[in-house]
Formats: structure tokens, C-alpha cells, sequence
């Protein structure tokens, strides 16, 4: 850097000062920040956590309401949630947010019930037996 931009630089940092202090900007009392809110009624952005009238924990959706916060936002249900699906079946939410219904089988591991039509390795057909075998 040679002198005149040296001089230069000092220069116009000495007239920057001088405005600011005589002006006062940085220490008038006028001087204020105004935070800007996407919900100014809420005082909060979109997305940010809020609390509901039932004083549970919800998000701010883009019409600055607070709906409750769930598992499964699509479902507007927790996960384990009793639900019912598109068959009819009541179930519960999984872990992948769908709705499985409370199905249980005689034959868990196969899915089947006594006496179920079903199909052995050898390619013959029957029945499960009461030992959950294709017989």
C-alpha cells in the first residue's frame, strides 16, 4: 500500500466519524430495532414452536395458526395412535406413519389362520394345522 491510498483510507475513516458522532446515530435514544415477525400477532415466525389453547406444543403453519405438533403431521396423529385406515380396520400409527391394522393370527410367522387355505414346498395344497404347518 502505498502512501496516497494510506492517506486515502485514513481520510475517509476520520469523515465517517465525524458524521456518526455528530449525528448521533449509534447513541440516540430514536434508534431502535424493530424485530419483523411472519406472524406479528404471535410474535413468531412460521415454523416455530408455539403453545396451543390446550397448552400443548405446536409448530406455526403459514396462516399463523398453532396447530398441535404430531408424529405423523399427514395424519395429524402420534406414532402408536389408534387410527382407523382406508379399509375400514382399526389399527395403530407405525413408525412409518401408517396406519397397520390390530390384525392377529393363529400362525403369526405365516400370517394365517387355522384351517387358511395354503400352499406347502412342495407345491401341494392345504390347510395350516393347529401346528401352523401347510398340511
Amino acid at each position: 500500500m502505498n502512501f496516497r491510498s494510506f492517506f486515502c483510507a485514513v481520510l475517509i475513516m476520520l469523515a465517517a466519524s465525524a458524521i456518526f458522532s455528530s449525528c448521533d446515530i449509534l447513541e440516540s435514544d430514536e434508534f431502535e430495532l424493530t424485530p419483523v415477525f411472519d406472524c406479528p400477532t404471535l410474535m413468531l415466525n412460521v415454523r416455530d414452536t408455539c403453545i396451543t389453547g390446550n397448552g400443548e406444543t405446536g409448530e406455526v403453519d403459514g396462516d399463523c395458526n398453532c396447530p398441535p405438533r404430531f408424529d405423523c403431521p399427514d395424519l395429524q396423529l402420534d406414532f402408536g395412535a389408534p387410527c382407523t385406515n382406508a379399509a375400514g380396520e382399526n389399527g395403530n400409527v407405525s413408525q412409518n406413519c401408517e396406519c397397520i391394522p390390530n390384525v392377529t393370527f393363529d400362525c403369526p410367522d405365516l400370517q394365517l389362520d387355522f384351517e387358511a387355505p395354503c400352499t406347502n414346498a412342495a407345491g401341494e395344497n392345504g390347510n395350516i394345522s393347529q401346528n401352523c404347518e401347510c398340511i
